[in-house]
């Protein structure tokens, strides 16, 4: 039968004294400058692949918007504001924005609802509370809430198939 041979067990450098205590200290400051060169290289790459990316991107993003916008401007001659086709279709989505003074809501909300306070209002709560009527928030209780003024967006976002799923 073989005799599996054990390697040696490999030594660990020990400082013992102040002579390996400074040879120590010079190949730590040796890696440290190769850290550094490193580092420097990276952040050159980095600059350079954000040029890259940038100057490829570029004319793309540039055709995206040009795209879009024509879509956007067919989107709006639809009846209902919409464009679904083969290749793709827009989605649109109202959203309210909600600008707030606190310093007017606050009192308000302490006031009425209380429950919805931490230090500051619990707005995804409070929200549900309200309506909006012309640009006013109005609570549940029919009651102007001071400190808001309803802005209605709109968003589009433009969906098209996957290069491969073309008609």
């Amino acid at each position: 039968m073989d005799e599996i041979k054990e390697a040696p067990e490999k030594q660990t450098f020990v400082i013992d004294d102040d002579n390996k205590a400074n040879w120590a200290f010079r190949k730590l400051a040796e890696v440290k400058q190769e850290l550094d060169i490193k580092a420097q290289q990276k952040a050159g790459f980095d600059e350079q692949t954000k040029e890259w990316y940038e100057s490829e991107t570029k004319p793309l993003k540039e055709s995206q918007d040009y795209f879009e916008q024509l879509i956007e401007q067919y989107r709006q001659t639809q009846p209902d504001g919409k464009v679904k086709v083969p290749a793709g279709y827009t989605s649109l989505r109202h959203a309210k924005q909600y600008q707030r003074e606190p310093s007017k809501l606050l009192p308000f909300v302490e006031k009425n609802y209380p429950d919805l306070l931490k230090k500051d209002i619990k707005w995804a709560d409070f929200k549900k509370q309200l309506t909006d009527y012309d640009g006013v928030a109005i609570d549940q209780n029919g009651e102007k809430v001071p400190g808001i003024t309803v802005i209605e967006k709109e968003s589009v976002s433009y969906h098209p198939n996957k290069v491969g799923d073309q008609l």
